[in-house]
């Protein structure tokens, strides 16, 4: 068994403090870009929900109410633009 001379000393040098950067505080916030259908009104194209029931797109379906803007719409919690694009894409609503 191999021991260590007394006479050698190991040092060990602190680890460098990373450079803080700030790029969070300086950039400028970013604005959302309006929306195609900005100022548009909802118009219900179907009586009843298309959608299956106690599905994440049938609850969806409930947010909507006829005559209401986009806006109004996008605001709402729960609101999905993918469930908003798939139901226009399937023509059971409509923008104008």
């Amino acid at each position: 068994m191999r021991t260590r001379p007394k006479s050698i000393r190991f040092t060990v040098e602190p680890a460098k403090p990373k450079p803080i950067r700030f790029t969070a505080i300086i950039e400028k916030p970013r604005r959302r870009s309006r929306s195609k259908f900005s100022g548009m009104k909802l118009r219900k194209l179907v009586d009843k929900n298309p959608r299956r029931p106690n599905t994440h797109g049938a609850r969806h379906w409930k947010l909507y109410r006829e005559g209401m803007t986009y806006e109004q719409l996008a605001s709402k919690p729960g609101f999905g633009y993918h469930h908003f694009r798939w139901d226009l894409g399937h023509q059971f609503i409509r923008m104008r």
